[in-house]
């Protein structure tokens, strides 16, 4: 969005990603599976911090259910298919890179990357929280994102 429509775009709000998502390729092929019903639907644990209480993780695989196999296999497609390292520099809108501590699919050197090239940038980490870090912390997240706001 921020290298197609950026006249159009006051600001971003990055949360838990990168500027290049590989995926594993035995989570790749998990997933191939679960999309042709060899395995049941299940959030994968790489999603939550260590410590996320049961309720959490339940919650997070309930929403993971709601989708389709066919749909997140092609999610973790795209994102194995993601990169614009290359043109990360280009991005001059301000941007809140915000992620969890424990985030182990998209882990801090991701966001800390983001930081370094693009320049209107600030970054937040967020502290008992993984991957899923609006779930398991969504007030220190909330937090962030209005610290953020009101810097515009």
């Amino acid at each position: 969005m921020a290298l197609r429509y950026a006249p159009k775009l006051k600001a971003l709000l990055l949360i838990g990603t990168g500027a290049r998502l590989r995926v594993l390729p035995e989570a790749l092929e998990l997933m191939r599976k679960m999309a042709f019903g060899e395995i049941p639907p299940q959030f994968h644990p790489w999603g939550f911090a260590e410590k996320a209480s049961p309720e959490i993780i339940a919650e997070g695989e309930k929403e993971w259910g709601k989708t389709g196999s066919l749909a997140r296999y092609n999610d973790f497609v795209s994102c194995d298919q993601f990169d614009i390292i290359g043109e990360l520099e280009k991005i001059r809108l301000p941007a809140l890179i915000a992620c969890g501590r424990e985030d182990r699919l998209t882990p801090v050197k991701y966001s800390e990357f983001l930081k370094q090239k693009i320049s209107a940038s600030t970054m937040e980490v967020i502290d008992g929280a993984g991957h899923l870090v609006m779930l398991e912390n969504p007030r220190g997240l909330s937090q962030a994102i209005l610290r953020f706001l009101r810097g515009l």
